[in-house]
């Protein structure tokens, strides 16, 4: 989302480590990221929370508004104070968790993406992310990997 906001990512600094699990990647991190527009952005990723998902949530903050979208699923938003944007209150957050076993974690739509590729695959019509969006995403991840300082 921060990509489709604010451009692709142009530099980055970050650190990551494993602190919590007998594993041979990172399991927590941060970056500092600068996009094409200017805009700075900061990342920070854990899978250390004990036993279920604790937040995951988006903050922008600009000169003509500021956003808060959180809760455990990033399915609330709990602040929106936008110029000329007034909230729209008969939005609905009704959203469950994916249910991994013990581990609650994520929104759950996976189901809608599923449903929405076949629909385009079966109709030719459809909202799907394009591909390109996809290798941006990458691209970001991978500048973020290139920098992690030692």
């Amino acid at each position: 989302m921060l990509i489709w906001w604010c451009g692709n990512v142009v530099s980055v600094k970050a650190k990551a480590a494993t602190q919590n699990h007998n594993i041979e990647t990172e399991d927590s991190g941060v970056a500092v990221m600068e996009f094409e527009n200017g805009a700075l952005g900061s990342l920070v990723w854990t899978t250390c929370v004990y036993e279920k998902n604790y937040e995951g949530s988006i903050t922008i903050i600009g000169e003509k508004g500021s956003i808060k979208i959180g809760g455990a699923y990033l399915n609330k938003i709990e602040f929106w104070n936008v110029e000329g944007h007034e909230l729209d209150s008969n939005i609905d957050f009704n959203d469950k968790p994916n249910a991994y076993g013990k581990y609650q974690g994520t929104s759950s739509n996976h189901d809608k993406v599923i449903a929405g590729i076949v629909k385009e695959i079966q109709t030719g019509v459809g909202q799907n992310v394009e591909g390109i969006e996809g290798v941006r995403s990458v691209d970001a991840i991978e500048k973020i990997y290139a920098n992690i300082l030692q």
